[in-house]
């Protein structure tokens, strides 16, 4: 239970495989704090969640529940009971399928909706200029930031 948040959630995009209980909170709250996510954030979460979803999590710095991290494919499976057994569970099925789970480097990332990613930018440019005093800082990568997202 927490939070799985920053640096916690970059680290998770990186394996593969994550379980996770209720009542945790998974998010990417940086942009609240004036500045942007790295990399495991805005390069990996896309893969996992998609384009769409790691957006919303990344220009609004809004968390997600358990239950939301796991339709997005962002952990892979929601351990209502002890941890433990869950865990074993898990892998149990994990081996008796043959094989491991398709990797978010394997999976196709699609922007559906082209104009998604100007709104996305439009929404990072509305959040970073309420963070106030805390966005000096980082004047000088909100253009690029912005660059990036209507790049893709």
């Amino acid at each position: 239970m927490g939070m799985l948040s920053g640096a916690g959630l970059n680290l998770r995009c990186a394996v593969i495989t994550d379980l996770i209980v209720p009542k945790t909170r998974v998010g990417q709250p940086e942009v609240k704090l004036g500045i942007p996510p790295g990399a495991g954030g805005t390069q990996r979460l896309p893969r996992l969640a998609g384009v769409k979803a790691a957006l919303d999590m990344i220009v609004s710095g809004d968390p997600v529940t358990a239950e939301q991290s796991v339709s997005l494919g962002i952990c892979n499976q929601l351990i209502e009971k002890d941890l433990l057994e869950g865990a074993l569970e898990f892998a149990s099925k994990v081996g008796q399928a043959g094989g491991p789970h398709q990797l978010a480097r394997d999976r196709n990332v699609v922007v559906e909706d082209g104009n998604y990613l100007k709104l996305s930018a439009n929404k990072l440019n509305a959040v970073l200029a309420a963070c106030g005093p805390r966005m000096r800082v980082l004047n000088v990568s909100k253009p690029r930031l912005s660059c990036l997202l209507m790049r893709g």
